[in-house]
């Protein structure tokens, strides 16, 4: 595996989203229960996956389960947990919360440590300056977990920075009003000649399509949503910090493409989910 590469950027970047082979913005996952084989801890949530090629010679996973069950949240499961992570996860109000993070990290490190070949406790596990978990040594496979209500969805690449979005359909309801937040002013204007109301269900995929492609460059949303503009009918979208002037993929200097893709989900998981990975 390739070593890490830095996750800061200090231009715009290029992005385009990668259709499926039927040419649609949407993947059909064949999610397929995890393997028998799999040294799983007992009393463990169950795990869906898929794995496709997004470019040649790349390969990214994506792992689906949920988080919300207590009886997940006990040893052996959560036995790998860090101290710094246990005192996080007693800091949340909710135990509710609290339990989602503790499952959430626990099948993390345990399905890393099958991808690593090495047990879970002994994973390397740091965080880059603006708070993104990565492991560290020598190559390590990149990754990035969301999770929304009872649900959890992991990406992990050997090759590629990931960034995954996942978000309940319950939390369109309040995607009316951060309108103004999510839409870039290109996009605003856009939307406002194609749009007579607010269509929540559009402004929730925009917003996990943009959080997706953050999380991949390390920023998560300490960039503000509104500095990336998602061009879909071009498959091209661009990341402008205030008062930089626009550049494009090819331009000197211009950084690598980002690319990502809508992730259809199974039935009994009601969310959106995108992927965005860094093309090298």
């Amino acid at each position: 595996m390739m070593k890490r590469n830095s996750n800061e950027h200090d231009g715009p970047l290029a992005a385009r989203h990668a259709p499926d082979e039927a040419g649609c913005a949407a993947r059909i996952m064949s999610w397929r229960p995890s393997p028998k084989a799999w040294p799983w801890p007992a009393a463990a949530p169950s795990v869906r996956w898929h794995t496709w090629s997004p470019l040649a010679g790349h390969e990214v996973t994506a792992f689906l389960f949920q988080v919300g069950d207590a009886q997940w949240d006990r040893p052996p499961l959560t036995d790998c947990l860090s101290a710094s992570e246990q005192a996080r996860a007693a800091r949340f109000k909710f135990e509710a919360h609290a339990r989602r993070y503790r499952v959430g990290r626990a099948v993390t490190r345990h399905l890393l440590a099958d991808v690593c070949e090495r047990p879970a406790p002994a994973l390397p596990w740091s965080e880059s300056p603006l708070g993104k978990p990565l492991l560290t040594g020598a190559a390590p496979p990149r990754f990035n977990l969301s999770h929304s209500d009872d649900w959890a969805l992991l990406a992990v690449s050997a090759t590629l920075e990931v960034g995954v979005d996942l978000e309940m359909c319950s939390q369109r309801d309040h995607m009316a009003s951060l309108g103004q937040r999510i839409l870039s002013p290109t996009e605003a204007l856009a939307w406002a000649s194609t749009h007579t109301d607010a269509n929540a269900d559009a402004l929730l995929r925009t917003w996990v399509r943009k959080e997706a492609c953050l999380k991949a460059l390390g920023v998560g949303l300490t960039v503000e949503m509104s500095s990336l503009t998602l061009l879909p009918a071009i498959g091209q979208a661009q990341l402008t910090p205030p008062g930089a002037p626009p550049r494009h993929q090819g331009d000197a200097g211009a950084p690598a493409a980002l690319q990502w893709l809508d992730l259809s989900l199974p039935p009994d998981c009601p969310g959106m989910a995108s992927i965005a990975w860094q093309a090298p």
